[in-house]
């Protein structure tokens, strides 16, 4: 969700830094398309794209090579370029360690790029394989950290279990050309692509579809692929612990198989950052947090999906429904007073467009 103080770039002129951790500028060269990103560093996700990226990883699979990287700090990790390689690598080695009974803490704005909890996460893996390694290849101090292709071709002989159960949450048919065209008139920074998945994601999922697109601009200005510092990712920024939370308490999945297709979701950024799967996510958890604070109030829905339901729904028991301003003043937003200032000025920005 939405970072509230902890991202240290924010500034009252622009209001809120989200920090979009790949493609922030036009030019940058995305990852898994191969072209240039367009459109204030938004670059939808198509099955082409998508087609590529599995095409180049099956190319790889033939052998791989040695691989560097740039250490990554808090200082710099903004300026190095999330790399779809690593992350999957990334998503293959927290599955390995996840069905091993260790949870590797991968939430971080390193996901995709190599710093110390990527470190960390390829130390546990290798040492629970038991392979061998250089420690020299992970120095910190080192000019460039060296991934070799051995242990790459260890990493890729883990059984990672792909899977299509899930996809059919991006498949949202297709939408009303009378309302796309209105979303756009009023969004016209937005590619269609983004605005036609928030539409039909809300029709879907019986919420209206102005609150959606409320939520979703204060969330990531509408950026498929936003990922914020603590790596909330997509449309509606969402980390494995919400994504876990749609699978069982709106989907029906239960134990195990829920946390495994959470992580299938969550460290797949074919997934995560597809417009479809971050809209249809966001529309979900829209009506969890709904249902929970018992009010069809934009105001209040948004502060549950931000701040969670266990600090909203008592105060919406305390004040009633029909008192968003006391709520809104009580809820404890972390960070400076200033925050919550800025986040309230935020969702009135976004349902003024609507109204």
């Amino acid at each position: 969700m939405l970072c509230i103080g902890k991202n240290s770039e924010c500034t009252a002129d622009r209001e809120w830094d989200l920090a979009v951790s790949d493609r922030q500028a036009s030019g940058v060269k995305d990852e898994r398309s191969g072209n240039a990103a367009h459109n204030g560093g938004r670059v939808p996700w198509t099955e082409s794209a998508r087609a590529a990226s599995l095409q180049n990883h099956f190319l790889a699979r033939a052998g791989h090579r040695d691989r560097t990287y740039t250490w990554a700090t808090e200082q710099n990790y903004l300026g190095i370029p999330q790399d779809d390689f690593l992350n999957d690598l990334q998503c293959r080695m927290s599955w390995y360690l996840y069905k091993k009974g260790i949870v590797p803490n991968l939430q971080t704005q390193f996901s995709g790029r190599f710093g110390v909890h990527t470190k960390k996460l390829f130390l546990q893996f290798l040492h629970t394989r038991g392979i061998d390694y250089d420690p020299q290849d992970f120095d910190e101090k080192s000019e460039h950290i060296i991934v070799r292709g051995r242990i790459i071709d260890r990493i890729f002989d883990i059984d990672f279990p792909a899977t299509t159960e899930l996809d059919g949450l991006m498949d949202l048919g297709t939408a009303d050309a009378a309302a796309v065209e209105r979303y756009r008139a009023i969004l016209p920074h937005v590619d269609v692509k983004t605005i036609a998945a928030v539409y039909r994601a809300a029709v879907i999922e019986g919420i209206p579809p102005d609150d959606l697109f409320v939520l979703i601009g204060v969330e990531s200005d509408y950026s498929p692929s936003a990922v914020n510092r603590e790596s909330f990712k997509g449309l509606g920024q969402l980390n494995l612990t919400s994504i876990h939370d749609v699978l069982v308490r709106n989907m029906g999945y239960a134990g195990a198989r829920a946390m495994e297709l959470a992580y299938m979701i969550y460290y797949d950024h074919g997934r995560i950052l597809a417009p479809e799967m971050g809209a249809r996510l966001a529309a979900k958890y829209y009506t969890l947090c709904r249902a929970a604070v018992g009010t069809s109030s934009i105001d209040l829905i948004y502060l549950a999906y931000n701040q969670g339901v266990a600090a909203t729904g008592p105060l919406v028991r305390q004040f009633g429904a029909d008192n968003a301003e006391a709520i809104w003043q009580n809820i404890g937003m972390r960070g400076s007073l200033n925050d919550k200032a800025l986040v309230r000025k935020r969702v009135e920005k976004f349902k003024a467009l609507f109204k």
